[in-house]
């Protein structure tokens, strides 16, 4: 089932738009998303302390459990792949939703170059994207990132009670903690507009009555 009450579910490609062209953007967007993510990684040595060399150390579990294991497992280059790995995904999901103009302003986006940090803002992201199509597979946000995860579940409430403005909510919530704690991270606008970009098609979908499944 899908998060919102009494409407359609979110089709997992385009009405006008068939499967193959929907996992052929899918392709395009998830290797274009791993390319940018690989180089700054790999070649630049993105990294984001100190929780690259936290997730490493299979530290800061309280954060990303997923990224410490991977640091538990594999030390840096652990965390490097995982990091790479989510953005293939995040990149994969967006092409396949929503064809290859959105995921493109989502990766052009300065919250969307968070991608080349060894850390965990993609994968949290990438669980983001469930939120509007299944009701709760978006929990497992919380083993990916929880700064996604608070996000989501800000979200989810918010639309127990209303459907307005959803997509400006989703971004937001990731400014609530910059403003409290003078913490100024770009990143944490990642998961929000993700969700910015899949509402707005949720909106359309909606306008036009789209009959529930």
């Amino acid at each position: 089932m899908n998060l919102l009450p009494n409407s359609s579910l979110v089709y997992p490609f385009p009405r006008d738009t068939d499967a193959t062209v929907a996992a052929c953007n899918a392709a395009i967007m998830g290797g274009i998303f791993l390319m940018a993510s690989a180089v700054v990684i790999f070649v630049f040595n993105g990294r984001l302390e100190p929780y690259t060399t936290l997730f490493a150390h299979g530290q800061a579990a309280w954060s990303s459990p997923a990224a410490a294991i991977a640091g538990i497992i594999g030390g840096r280059t652990g965390v490097q792949i995982f990091a790479c790995i989510s953005a293939l995904l995040l990149g994969g999901i967006l092409g396949y939703r929503l064809g290859l103009l959105a995921p493109i302003g989502v990766l052009l986006s300065p919250p969307g170059w968070s991608i080349g940090y060894a850390g965990a803002d993609a994968a949290g992201a990438f669980g983001s994207t469930f939120l509007f199509e299944y009701k709760w597979l978006w929990l497992i946000t919380g083993v990916l990132h929880l700064e996604a995860f608070l996000v989501c579940l800000t979200v989810y409430i918010y639309t127990r009670f209303s459907l307005r403005f959803v997509g400006v909510v989703a971004i937001g919530v990731g400014m609530i903690p910059q403003a409290l704690f003078f913490h100024i991270q770009i990143r944490y606008l990642l998961p929000g507009v993700v969700l910015f970009v899949l509402w707005r098609r949720r909106g359309r979908e909606l306008s036009v009555g789209i009959p529930s499944k």
